[in-house]
């Protein structure tokens, strides 16, 4: 089974129920499949074909859900790109993945895309949504409602690629995790059964659509369950109430960070008087007994990645406190210990997982792959301990980065952009506790001799990150210092560093404080 099969057979069962809610909008399984249907066709006369990447660089919008669909309809491989991303990092993407046509819209395009258009050389097309119009570009909106011949199917099996979904890492630059059909299908069958949803449930969608929570857990589970999908621009803490009561929404998936906001609110009408069933976290966990009373409905908590794996509650099962549920789907999920060996009930030790719904592999990227899959298991990265009934519980991190409001940071990438500042000596970037975002980022700077705070404000630093970084990355804390901890081997002991609290003598900043 692929992606077409998913929504061919939607389609078919209840052509004229409305799959898709965006604004005022009301999309039927119907006219969703001819507006893929047309964007497949477009992208087919501009020469994409089985195996092309197509990168999707889009905030939240149908167009994005038609662009996906249509790529997968032609055996293309979708390549979503993070809409904060700044030239340097969108310019990464883009060429890495050797895209030969770009779907966006006027604002990324104009500040990002176009200046450096003639850079990417197997940039053959590229599609802007809304009504701008600029040379040599094709409007999306032109396309999307004309009448097209049906374009045939490609022959695909559950093995083929549909997307490369470009995640942080340890080495600075994003990796590009090769997801497969049944990938995303599995996943989502994992979600509806543990959920127990059925065509009568409405989720709502307020991540952000090039992560792969909003594309596996909220929109492949609604689709493959023949339920419908409320689609929000971005995440509005203050509206969100009034979005679920409007369109009757059952089903809620976010990160921790979206509980930290929503836990602060007071109290309205629209929540008082909510139509949620269920709703499913990843982080928290302390939250999600307290919410799920307030808000009268299921709160249950899972784990994941875009690797792979994914350890849930059941709906009807009894809750245990901080657990982020046990694994399920068809992969094997265990906890190892630093020599590969599985470690008892209850001790800390890293989750791995082997099976057909771990990812193909990094793109272009054998040497990682192979170090992430060895011994036939994927080293996820993450500590965990499970008990004797199998419940995991996450603990932490392994790797070294930062989990600020559901994005990953790679402390490296911040620390490559902060050196390359002309007064800096030095810089060490950790992760540092925040209530709502989970973690900040944390910048521990050594200048260069003769500067001090005063020649080099850190306002003027965090700009200078500001102009490189997506914002999400740009340090919130700035601590000057005149020398790191370091192990033999000069290695800066990050952990020490983590565990600091600034000596009286020493400069610190709160960015926050300034705002």
């Amino acid at each position: 089974m692929n992606l077409n099969d998913v929504l061919n057979r939607q389609i078919e069962i209840q052509p004229n129920k409305n799959f898709l809610f965006f604004k005022d909008d009301e999309i039927s399984y119907s006219t969703f499949g001819k507006r893929v249907n047309s964007v497949a066709s477009a992208l087919k006369k501009e020469g994409v074909k089985k195996g092309d990447r197509v990168a999707l660089f889009l905030n939240n919008c149908p167009e994005f859900l038609y662009s996906w669909f249509g790529i997968a309809k032609l055996g293309a491989i979708m390549v979503p790109i993070n809409v904060a991303f700044k030239e340097r990092e969108a310019s990464y993407i883009l060429d890495h993945s050797e895209a030969n046509t770009l779907i966006t819209e006027p604002g990324l395009y104009q500040d990002i895309i176009q200046k450096k258009r003639r850079h990417f050389p197997h940039l053959k097309a590229v599609f802007c949504v809304g009504n701008k119009e600029y040379p040599e570009i094709i409007n999306f909106s032109l396309i999307i409602n004309e009448e097209s011949i049906r374009v045939p199917e490609e022959k695909l099996t559950g093995e083929n690629v549909l997307s490369i979904m470009y995640t942080s890492g340890t080495t600075g630059e994003p990796k590009g995790c090769v997801l497969s059909h049944f990938h995303y299908i599995s996943f989502s069958e994992v979600i509806k059964n543990n959920l127990l949803v059925t065509p009568e449930d409405r989720f709502i969608c307020v991540l952000p659509l090039f992560h792969i929570g909003a594309q596996v857990v909220i929109t492949m589970t609604s689709l493959i369950s023949g339920a419908s999908l409320v689609l929000i621009d971005r995440f509005h803490p203050r509206q969100f109430w009034e979005q679920v009561y409007q369109h009757k929404v059952t089903v809620f998936h976010c990160i921790g960070a979206i509980l930290a906001f929503l836990d602060k609110l007071p109290v309205t009408e629209d929540e008082k008087n909510n139509t949620l069933r269920v709703a499913l976290s990843a982080g928290h966990p302390e939250l999600a007994e307290r919410l799920g009373k307030r808000w009268g409905c299921k709160m249950l908590q899972d784990w994941g990645m875009s690797e792979g794996g994914i350890t849930i509650e059941h709906i009807n099962s009894p809750h245990k406190k901080g657990s982020c549920g046990k694994p399920q789907g068809p992969n094997e999920i265990k906890i190892f210990d630093k020599d590969d060996r599985e470690v008892p009930t209850g001790t800390v030790g890293e989750i791995v997982m082997r099976g057909p719904m771990v990812f193909k592999g990094y793109y272009k990227d054998p040497e990682t792959t192979s170090t992430s899959m060895r011994g036939g298991w994927f080293h996820t990265g993450d500590n965990a301990y499970r008990d004797k009934d199998n419940f995991f519980y996450f603990v932490d991190r392994k790797k070294d980065i930062i989990r600020r409001s559901g994005e990953n940071i790679p402390s490296l990438e911040v620390e490559e952009v902060i050196r390359s500042h002309p007064k800096v000596e030095e810089a060490a970037v950790v992760a540092f506790p925040d209530e709502l975002r989970g973690e900040e980022v944390k910048a521990y700077v050594i200048l260069k001799e003769g500067e001090t705070h005063k020649t080099v404000p850190p306002m003027g630093l965090i700009q200078f990150c500001e102009e490189r970084l997506a914002y999400f990355k740009v340090p919130r804390y700035i601590v000057y210092r005149t020398d790191f901890p370091r192990t033999l081997t000069h290695r800066v002991k990050k952990d020490e560093l983590r565990k600091l609290r600034e000596d009286p003598g020493e400069f610190y900043f709160d960015r926050r404080k300034t705002e």
